[in-house]
């Protein structure tokens, strides 16, 4: 696994051209898409302690495991993918996002470095969905005013002749047959088909372009709601709940500035709203624990033994809840089943 990291560190960061670059890309992300898909896999790399590699220069620590260095280096490349200047190669950031969806819901004892890496990566793609979604609804909103304003003016020269019929009987057939040659005019016809089919075509690219940011988006949010809510996964990973803590803005369900109507997917409002009553019910707990004891420093340190208590009280609520639904189950079986 190091070979590949490195090679991908290395020629990401180098001065590749784009084209070898992305077939680099897709061999290596290939490579690492295989072995993820093996349950395995993620398992014989969490108890790997590696030293620093000499390549890694973007963090100082002593040592990393397997783990958490495979997850630095795919984060830093989904990065590098979305700041380029230019079409975003979004085959190659998909490959990218399915190996860490596939490692981080595994991965326990998570490096701070790890865990606000991945909470970057989080905000750049929730920022460039939440961006591409808002671009749609305004299109939208365009070319429903579009279809609205003929309708209004049509009802206007409506109303309009049929006051002038009701003034003389001379203007009411100088209007009728006005209409009549109008609607007889094949010129005028084509003309209002064109400009109706060309009011979609400045916005064709606006579908495929929020579809590619959304399938990455709930790629990321979907590896997020699973440490959350995966048996033990949060109570072993106090760092990711610490960086999603410190970015709490982030899970707070974004609105159109006008319509109010929120800027998600609605395949994608239940695991957002999951996510973001656990990341609420921390964050408030920590705040009103503040409140209370403000005399004390809250440093990190002191928030981490904090929400490590907190962590245990979630075990609990979640075995309990695990045995309920169990007897439930059992309870609810068929007698015939049964025996």
């Amino acid at each position: 696994v190091l070979p590949l990291l490195e090679n991908l560190y290395i020629e990401q960061q180098g001065g590749t051209a784009d084209s070898a670059l992305g077939r680099l890309h897709c061999v290596l992300l290939s490579l690492l898409g295989f072995l993820s898909e093996d349950s395995s896999f993620i398992q014989a790399c969490l108890p790997l302690t590696v030293e620093q590699p000499a390549w890694l220069n973007e963090c100082r620590v002593n040592s990393l495991r397997l783990s958490d260095l495979l997850a630095v280096v795919l984060v830093r490349v989904a990065v590098r993918l979305m700041s380029v200047s230019g079409s975003i190669d979004f085959y190659v950031l998909s490959l990218c996002l399915g190996i860490l969806a596939n490692c981080v819901p595994e991965l326990r004892d998570m490096h701070s470095y790890t865990a606000r890496r991945l909470l970057i990566l989080y905000e750049l793609l929730f920022k460039r969905y939440r961006r591409a979604f808002s671009l749609e609804v305004d299109a939208s909103l365009k070319r429903h005013r579009r279809i609205i304003s003929p309708s209004r003016s049509l009802s206007s020269s409506t109303s309009s002749a049929s006051s002038a019929s009701s003034a003389s009987s001379s203007s009411s057939s100088c209007t009728s047959s006005a209409l009549s040659s109008s609607t007889s005019n094949p010129a005028s016809s084509s003309s209002g088909g064109a400009s109706s089919s060309s009011s979609p075509a400045g916005t064709t690219r606006t579908p495929s372009f929020l579809c590619h940011w959304e399938i990455c988006f709930q790629a990321v949010l979907l590896m997020l709601h699973s440490s959350c809510f995966q048996p033990l996964a949060l109570a072993q990973n106090p760092h990711l709940l610490y960086a999603m803590l410190q970015q709490h803005h982030l899970f707070e369900l974004p609105r159109h500035e006008s319509t109010r109507e929120p800027l998600l997917a609605l395949s994608f409002l239940a695991p957002f709203d999951e996510v973001h009553k656990v990341v609420a019910f921390f964050h408030d707990q920590v705040e009103n624990v503040e409140q209370q004891d403000q005399g004390m420093e809250w440093d990190a340190a002191t928030v981490l033994d904090f929400l490590l208590v907190l962590l245990q009280r979630w075990n609990l609520v979640f075995k309990n809840n695990d045995d309920s639904t169990t007897s439930t189950a059992r309870d609810t079986e068929d007698p015939d089943e049964s025996r």
